[in-house]
């Protein structure tokens, strides 16, 4: 192996599984089902109480759906009253709703007075 100068951090690498870890995995997979299977199998059957049913639908959640990553806006909008707006501009927005409503897109020009 060449030595390029790097020192080799001692210990397992972050995120790999332990023996035990990967063993304890591998028998959960050959017993048929696992935890978030039988949540699942929870939330499905109608039979079950509808807390019993909720409990798993929470439990089950954070497996199954990311959680949405909140998100910083650093823009600027500018917006304009309606009672600033030019007549040229008016018309270009119900032109443009107007097309939109039958499927046609309008075209790309900013009218006067839109900014």
């Amino acid at each position: 192996m060449p030595d390029d100068g790097a020192k080799r951090k001692p210990g397992r690498p972050p995120g790999s599984r332990t023996r035990k870890t990967a063993a304890l995995l591998i028998e959960i997979e050959r017993s048929g089902i696992t935890p978030l299977a039988y949540m699942l199998d929870v939330l499905r059957d109608p039979n079950q109480e509808p807390a019993a049913r909720m409990r798993a639908a929470e439990s089950a959640a954070p497996y199954v759906h990311p959680k949405l990553a909140a998100i910083t806006h650093s823009g600027t909008l500018e917006l304009t009253k309606p009672d600033e707006l030019t007549d040229a501009a008016l018309a270009h927005i119900a032109a443009g709703s107007s097309a939109r409503a039958i499927g046609q897109e309008s075209g790309p020009q900013e009218p006067e007075g839109i900014h």
